[in-house]
């Protein structure tokens, strides 16, 4: 289930009668997870790129280091739209095609406008950082704008447009973040990220860099995330991100700057 309501209110009330939640929108976790983690075992790999298991990584695997920037595409919808607008179709066509194949609903609003990827950010960020982030202060620049006269000419130069979602923390404290079509150079590991797939850069002080990639979309890709969340849950292994997010559940959310139009790639204008 997702958007807000009902789901905040079926998951309120069923952690609030003691059981665990596990979900996938990430909407809600977003926007009210550190409350609602604070009530119970709150489960949610599956809201940040399906099959890739960045939730929990960020929660128990990284939880020693100190990461200091997040990069990725997380959203699979305008990844491949963005690609067949590179081979030459038109935006339109383009999001038409999306739309028959099942990627992208009748009103794509939350893709291409990058509502989605930002509320992904947002969820990464909180884990990443460890701090509360209210995804509607992360600027979103979506991909209506882009023309695919940009994107053939972007590949001719050796680049690749693609929707990047990237954040980074400066002295443990400053956060800067946002959405928006970048420049990639075509040997750079996000370059070859192709159609519905998701990858994630994540940059620590001690683990160094770590690429993950793989299927961010569909109905497999989504329940392999849920099957993970529902083996934990049955041996009672700890929620350890839903843990992370209930510790700042009384934190004012962080200001949020833009990275802006250069950094980490330029923006695609």
């Amino acid at each position: 289930m997702g958007g807000l309501e009902p789901a905040h209110t079926y998951i309120y009330a069923a952690l609030q009668s003691g059981r665990q939640v596990i979900t996938a929108n990430k909407q809600l976790v977003a926007a009210h997870g550190p409350e609602l983690a604070r009530l119970g075992p709150l489960r949610f790999e599956a809201s940040v790129a399906s099959a890739i298991p960045i939730v929990e990584i960020l929660a128990e695997t990284l939880a020693a280091d100190r990461i200091t920037s997040l990069m990725g595409i997380l959203n699979g919808t305008t990844n491949s739209i963005l690609d067949a607008m590179a081979d030459g179709a038109d935006y339109a066509d383009a999001l038409a095609d999306a739309q028959r194949r099942g990627l992208a609903e009748a009103d794509p609003s939350a893709d291409v406008d990058a509502h989605d990827p930002a509320a992904k950010l947002a969820i990464l960020g909180m884990l990443a950082f460890h701090r509360r982030i209210d995804p509607s202060q992360i600027e979103r620049v979506g991909i209506r704008g882009l023309d695919q006269s940009q994107l053939v000419e972007a590949r001719q130069r050796g680049l690749v447009v693609k929707l990047i979602a990237a954040a980074t923390v400066t002295n443990g404290t400053s956060i800067e973040a946002d959405v928006r079509p970048r420049l990639i150079p075509g040997d750079a590991p996000l370059a070859g990220v192709a159609g519905e797939m998701n990858a994630i850069s994540v940059s620590a002080d001690y683990a160094g860099t770590l690429v993950l990639q793989g299927p961010g979309a569909g109905p497999d890709a989504a329940a392999s995330a849920v099957l993970a969340d529902l083996i934990r849950a049955a041996r009672d292994m700890p929620a350890s991100a839903g843990a992370l997010l209930a510790s700042l559940a009384d934190q004012p959310a962080a200001t949020i700057t833009p990275l802006g139009l250069k950094t980490p790639y330029p923006a695609a204008e």
